[in-house]
């Protein structure tokens, strides 16, 4: 059901292109490219700033791109905001986002 589901989803031309811009940005992170793939992340989240696997991305493409210092706010802004819905799995890729800025940050000169 969850492939129909998906399927469906990615049938409207929105759909499509979300996933097109998504999959652009997975790959420019690791291409190496984080600056790029930033810049594609932040229009996607300007576009659905509700979508929290979005929000998730943002904080790995900024810890690919060594922006550590904006990981962690970021971080405690999805879990305030996530609160209420937050399940086991998204707080646990939020710990681990943070525990990576934090490493990131303490490996800092």
């Amino acid at each position: 059901a969850e492939v129909a589901a998906n399927a469906k989803f990615e049938e409207t031309p929105t759909a499509r292109r979300m996933v097109d811009e998504v999959r652009k940005v997975q790959q420019l992170v690791a291409s190496g490219d984080g600056e790029r793939a930033l810049s594609c992340i932040k229009s996607i989240v300007m576009e659905t700033p509700n979508a929290f696997p979005l929000q998730l991305l943002h904080a790995h493409t900024l810890v690919a791109c060594g922006r550590f210092e904006e990981v962690l706010p970021l971080c405690q802004e999805l879990r305030a905001s996530a609160s209420r819905s937050l399940t086991a799995n998204m707080a646990c890729d939020l710990e681990h986002m943070s525990a990576m800025a934090n490493v990131g940050l303490a490996k800092l000169p």
